[in-house]
């Protein structure tokens, strides 16, 4: 127990005592050991404002004396102290504040490890980078004037506007697209990115902005194919490669190879195939642009591929503000008019 912390209040008044004067007439004299236990075994020498002086001196007087609680008589073990002098003290001040900014700073770093710069980035620059391929039509490609176009620019022009801040385009192909939201080439990638468990291990996705399902297209006057089992011995026009070609074939269909979507459909169209499978996106855009064409919907599966915006884990706020952009770009009908400028219908669901 210090000097500092001995009882202020006392039944007794002790202010006018002749040994409170005497340490305040004698403040810069050396006492002798005796008179300085005297005074550390009767605090209340101290114990009022107009003793503080006395206090101070009692605190130096010990100092100088170098004694101990176990030196004075009287003294209670378990109280036991040693007074040191000021620079003691101040080392030992000194200490408690370095271990007092460690813990401030630990505790800062522990903080900013769950921190998410991204959005705070993102406003501080004014600028919301995104990766994009630039030659996938209709989503994201160059029109004749060579200037980015698509459903997806978009949609990614209409996040940047909710967000306050420019949209910087960042194109690249397919390859190597996701690979450079690693690099932190660019904030998010917007380019009808298929939400699947194995790419939600490693990023995060937005809640999704469009949807897309396999549809069974044939001529508009065949009138016998009307479901995929319908496939079963008949001629089917795909990419070999392709999952659509595989659900062809799963149904009994004859494979024709075709180098992509425009081929099948002409094979279609002319009657040397009765059917190809393809995305729904895929006949969405290709009727906007040429509705006369002679082809239908025969049906439609089930399952259902959904794209969303990624974007790098860890960052909860720039997730939370970019679902909040693509829940009012929908509200405020701003979805539905991209759709139906791209495809002609909402292809929001």
């Amino acid at each position: 127990m210090s000097t500092a912390e001995l009882p202020s209040k006392r039944s007794a008044n002790l202010s006018g005592s002749r040994a409170g004067r005497a340490i305040g007439r004698r403040r810069h004299q050396w006492q002798p050991p005796s008179v300085v236990a005297g005074l550390i075994k009767n605090p209340e020498v101290i114990g009022r404002k107009s003793d503080l002086a006395g206090a101070g001196q009692v605190a130096r007087l010990a100092a100088r004396s170098r004694l101990t609680a176990d030196s004075i008589p009287g003294a209670s073990p378990r109280n036991s102290f040693e007074f040191t002098n000021r620079n003691q003290l101040m080392k030992s001040l000194k200490s408690l504040i370095a271990i007092g900014l460690v813990q401030v700073f630990a505790v800062a770093a522990s903080g900013s490890a769950f921190a998410d710069p991204a959005l705070d980035q993102i406003k501080g620059s004014g600028v919301f980078r995104v990766g994009t391929e630039g030659t996938y039509a209709p989503f994201t490609f160059h029109n004749s004037a060579d200037t980015l176009v698509g459903f997806d620019v978009e949609i990614a022009q209409e996040i940047g506007k909710r967000l306050g801040v420019k949209v910087q385009f960042i194109e690249s192909k397919w390859d190597g697209l996701i690979a450079g939201l690693d690099a932190n080439r660019y904030d998010a990638v917007i380019n009808e990115v298929t939400i699947s468990d194995a790419r939600k291990a490693k990023y995060d996705f937005s809640t999704p902005y469009i949807v897309s399902k396999a549809v069974l297209i044939v001529r508009s006057d065949n009138s016998t194919i009307k479901s995929f089992a319908d496939l079963k011995g008949k001629k089917s026009a795909h990419t070999l490669s392709s999952n659509f070609a595989r659900i062809a074939s799963d149904n009994g269909a004859e494979l024709l190879g075709t180098d992509g979507f425009n081929q099948s459909i002409d094979l279609v169209i002319s009657g040397r195939a009765d059917a190809t499978i393809n995305d729904s996106l895929s006949y969405l855009d290709f009727k906007h642009h040429k509705p006369e064409a002679k082809v239908k919907i025969a049906s439609t599966l089930d399952a259902a591929d959904y794209q969303g915006v990624l974007i790098r884990k860890g960052n909860p706020d720039l997730l939370a503000a970019i679902n909040k952009s693509l829940a009012d770009i929908k509200a405020d009908g701003t979805y539905l008019k991209i759709s139906q400028k791209y495809f002609g219908t909402d292809v929001s669901k």
